[in-house]
């Protein structure tokens, strides 16, 4: 059974009753709490009574504690008290994955690059980060790899720094099958710990404005850009899925990547145009489609089985103009050169060699789906052509769900 939390005890107690109430130490059930986090990072939130609740009169001895972001065990010392205190001589099992087969770029809102040596000034504070990504491994996934091997080789080779003999990489690494993407990132932390308090004030300044020249220059980091031109020349860095962007404001992060697009005026009135021509045909269609039905129903209503079993001249004549109507929708696409990382857009503003680049996958049916959609402004069906949707309370169901379907199969 699935629900939410605010009807789970219900949902608990009517499985319950399915148990044989004398054999409860031996209850083979589970709950399974899909990421039980949310919300508590708020300091008051009309879950948290939900939550308490639920955790204080679970019955099912059995429970699975599925999210990314699950404190440690002596971070929860007190929710894991409870359970226990609950269910004597229950074992709680720990089951976490540090998988680390690629990196995922972080940045930030002026693309640079966030990475603990660029970003903490403060030596206390460097060390808390350490302690806290070495303690919680998935965060390397997050670490960006070709920024942390330039802060190793370029550390490695400064001539006012010496690096402890041990942690040497002529020395630390033995040979060249220990070296993977986990076993850097490992060895960039070691660095970051061994460095005295006295000598942090020089590497930070020094890596800090090496950042900062080669944003400008373009010299030292390959492939710098503001990261926000996702439309032309960074859609290469959308890689092996659908990426989600978080924004403040969505219409202007939209309207922007319009304009970085620089779809011509006239493709983008050809598009406007036939979508407010099929906009007109859809209207059409809606009205016809309604009084059909509401014909349809008269005749239920009244019992007029026979009525239903052949058209009358009426729902024959409003049949006929549906089939018109349909016929002369008009098909609307966009030149490949604006999907972003398609082989055209690549050739345009990339490099045609890039294999992992993520690229949409709109076919004409869905192209029809999105024409068809009520009360959507034309924009966003533009950028849906483009492949990319907007997640917003502010828009209609049927359009979010859309985006929804597509993001799952993975077509934006």
């Amino acid at each position: 059974m699935i629900c939410d939390i605010k009807s789970y005890l219900c949902a608990m107690r009517y499985m319950m009753s399915f148990n044989d109430e004398l054999n409860q130490t031996n209850n083979d059930m589970i709950m399974f709490w899909d990421e039980p986090t949310i919300t508590l990072d708020y300091e008051s939130h009309e879950c948290h009574e939900y939550i308490s609740k639920n955790w204080q009169e679970n019955e099912i001895p059995n429970i699975v504690l599925s999210s990314a972001t699950l404190p440690d065990e002596i971070e929860i010392g007190d929710t894991i008290s409870g359970f226990k205190m609950n269910f004597e001589n229950s074992i709680i099992h720990k089951i976490s994955s540090s998988e680390c087969k690629k990196s995922i770029q972080l940045t930030n809102t002026s693309g640079e690059v966030i990475l603990p040596h660029l970003v903490y000034k403060n030596y206390d504070d460097l060390q808390k980060c350490i302690h806290h990504c070495i303690h919680n491994r998935t965060i390397f996934r997050y670490l960006d790899l070709h920024y942390i091997c330039i802060f190793i080789v370029l550390l490695n080779e400064d001539d006012k720094y010496t690096i402890i003999p041990e942690l040497q990489i002529r020395d630390y690494f033995e040979s060249i099958y220990d070296i993977d993407m986990e076993s850097i990132k490992e060895y960039y932390f070691k660095l970051l710990q061994s460095i005295p308090v006295d000598s942090w004030d020089y590497i930070y300044t020094k890596f800090k404005t090496m950042n900062n020249i080669a944003i400008e220059k373009n010299k030292y980091y390959k492939d710098i850009s503001n990261g926000m031109n996702i439309t032309t020349c960074d859609a290469f860095t959308l890689t092996d899925g659908p990426t989600i962007f978080i924004a403040d404001n969505v219409e202007k992060i939209a309207k922007y990547c319009i304009q970085q697009s620089k779809i011509p005026q006239h493709e983008i009135s050809k598009i406007n145009n036939d979508i407010q021509f099929n906009n007109k045909i859809n209207h059409e269609i809606i009205k016809i489609t309604k009084t059909l039905e509401d014909i349809i129903q008269k005749d239920i209503d009244a019992g007029n089985e026979k009525k239903l079993q052949k058209d009358s001249p009426e729902t024959k004549q409003l049949r006929n103009k549906l089939n018109e109507l349909n016929k002369i929708y008009k098909e609307i696409s966009i030149d490949k050169i604006y999907v972003p990382n398609s082989l055209s857009h690549l050739h345009k503003w990339c490099d045609e060699s890039i294999k992992n680049g993520f690229s949409s996958n709109i076919t004409n049916i869905d192209v029809q789906r999105i024409m068809e959609l009520p009360n959507i402004e034309d924009i966003w069906k533009l950028l849906l052509l483009m492949g990319i949707g907007l997640f917003s309370k502010d828009k209609p169901i049927e359009y979010t769900e859309i985006v929804k379907e597509f993001a799952d199969n993975q077509k934006l």
